[in-house]
């Protein structure tokens, strides 16, 4: 009976030790840096997230890509989140730092993330039931202009519309009657500010 209880055990103690191996080999060698590869980066306040990436250089000059085991964080969670080099704005703009770290190394960069000014929901000409798309466009604190909302936007119908959205964009199926479709971003409700929420009223028979 012991016998039977060592040998099921050797497997899982193999397995726990492999999960670690796994998880930690390619910083196991001695390091003498880390350091994220962007130097500067930008971000409009509606992208989606960006991949960022760490490297590290061991003592005999080799490196290995250590984007999934450093510990990434950012120094305002509430404007950008950091999640195994993905960066994803929150909040209409602001400035911020990310941080790599493993053990006693890190590194830091600074990221900007540009603010929405206004925006244009593209509403399609609909006169029948069916599925259409719809597209918001914004333009941004740094100039540029007409750049694809893909995140922080929120699409909605009533009349039971039914909707789809990927990165931003919005299949939705109309149904006969009056359907109010709004787009919102950021959370606005002040309907006097640019970037207030827009909607309009289509009136299928």
């Amino acid at each position: 009976m012991k016998y039977y209880i060592s040998t099921l055990l050797l497997p899982i103690s193999i397995f726990f030790i492999s999960c670690g191996d796994n998880t930690t080999t390619p910083l196991i060698k001695d390091i003498n840096t880390l350091f994220i590869n962007d130097a500067n980066i930008t971000l409009h306040s509606t992208d989606l997230a960006y991949n960022t990436t760490a490297t590290v250089v061991y003592t005999d000059n080799s490196t290995a890509d250590a984007t999934e085991a450093v510990l990434w964080t950012s120094s305002n969670s509430d404007v950008l989140s950091a999640y195994s080099g993905a960066l994803t704005p929150l909040s209409n703009g602001g400035n911020v730092t990310i941080t790599a770290s493993y053990e006693q190394f890190s590194d830091s960069k600074p990221v900007q993330i540009y603010a929405l000014t206004d925006y244009n929901a593209s509403f399609p000409d609909i006169n029948a039931t069916g599925t259409y798309v719809f597209q918001a466009y914004g333009n941004f604190e740094n100039g540029d202009t007409n750049f694809p909302i893909v995140n922080n936007i929120i699409w909605s119908a009533d009349n039971d519309a039914v909707i789809e959205v990927t990165d931003g964009v919005a299949s939705i199926t109309l149904v006969a009657g009056d359907t109010n479709v709004t787009a919102t971003v950021f959370g606005e409700t002040n309907t006097s500010s640019p970037i207030g929420p827009q909607s309009k009223i289509y009136t299928i028979n």
